[in-house]
């Protein structure tokens, strides 16, 4: 989506959820799309990020082969 300059976003409860955010600012992400009440805790959780953390976060959890792998990584 990037290289064809198209913004790339998310919605939904998945896109609120901030034990899953670095994964998905990993993957590229550039907006979530979330209720009211949960816009102030994933600018707070976005804001604590670094994003080379976050690719290799994504990249490990694109390589694991069990759900206990990326249970691991998330935590």
């Amino acid at each position: 989506a990037h290289e064809a300059g198209i913004v790339c976003g998310m919605c939904g409860e998945a896109a609120a959820d901030t034990k899953l955010l670095p994964v998905f600012v990993g993957l590229g992400l550039d907006e979530f799309s979330v209720s009211p009440n949960r816009v102030l805790p994933l600018r707070t959780a976005l804001s604590r990020l670094d994003s080379t953390e976050c690719r290799h976060l994504a990249d490990i959890i694109l390589k694991a082969e069990t759900e206990k792998e990326i249970r691991e990584a998330l935590s």
